[in-house]
């Protein structure tokens, strides 16, 4: 997170006041109402970071199910993610990690903990291109054996995304929500990053996926096909380049005053 300090000034209306001819007549008449500017100093330059991204991915037998709305299948749009993330993690000034886990009735570790650079850019990429459909759904395990990896691979100067994809309703292993959800729990109390969950098509379990974000301010998200799966990933990397405020001070002031300064802090 920025220790930079923002500096806001309040200027409040008033007769003598030239800001107030160019607003519209209703707020003429009222002397409670200010303009609030903001001025951000300049900022330091940034160190690179360094990114470990793990994504899990359902590859049971319905992620080969066509979404009605564009005609792809949902293993396509699952691909068609990850490899643009993965080009962008690449070009981008930080250091980025990846590990590919799938799951179906069981789980297999495709790439681990492997530093992207234009060396390997292509491999990965072939890796990805190679998910084929199968099987049952276990996301109990899925679950169990993402931790398990991120935490192994975990480095107080890394910092850990975990990126997991489902189209369904667990089929094999633990079903119950409360239980899964404590999973999850389990796993965010260890203080090991941020995850997303992202839910395929209509009939995947969005209450469970929507009690997994929950469970710690993380980020659920939906797609039906090529064209949210385009703005999930935008919004994914949203996350991961931007910081936000972690404190901001509010000063209470009286309504009549002409000015008062507030710090925030990001």
């Amino acid at each position: 997170m920025s220790s930079s300090i923002m500096q806001a000034n309040i200027q409040f209306l008033s007769s003598s006041n030239s800001l107030l001819s160019s607003l519209p007549n209703n707020f003429k008449e009222h002397q409670n109402f200010g303009v609030l500017t903001l001025t951000t100093p300049e900022q330091p330059e940034q160190l690179p970071k360094h990114y470990h991204i793990t994504f899990t991915l359902d590859r049971s037998g319905s992620m080969d199910d066509i979404t009605p709305s564009d005609s792809t299948s949902k293993i396509a749009q699952v691909k068609m993610i990850c490899k643009n993330i993965v080009k962008w993690m690449n070009k981008d000034t930080n250091q980025y990690s990846i590990t590919i886990l799938l799951f179906d009735y069981e789980v297999i570790t495709l790439v681990e903990n492997e530093l992207i650079t234009d060396t390997n850019e292509t491999q990965i990429i072939e890796h990805i291109d190679s998910i084929h459909s199968r099987g049952n759904t276990n996301i109990e395990q899925a679950l169990k054996e993402s931790h398990t990896l991120i935490k192994q691979h975990n480095n107080p100067e890394v910092e850990n995304i975990h990126i997991f994809m489902t189209d369904g309703l667990p089929t094999r292993g633990e079903r119950n929500r409360q239980q899964l959800a404590k999973l999850v729990l389990e796993h965010k109390l260890e203080n090991i990053g941020t995850e997303h969950f992202i839910g395929f098509g209509e009939n995947h379990d969005s209450h469970l996926l929507e009690t997994f974000a929950k469970i710690y301010d993380d980020n659920y998200h939906f797609i039906d096909s090529y064209e949210t799966g385009g703005m999930v990933y935008g919004e994914i990397l949203s996350d991961i380049i931007y910081s936000f405020s972690n404190l901001s001070l509010i000063h209470i002031f009286r309504a009549h005053e002409t000015r008062e300064d507030l710090v925030c802090r990001g």
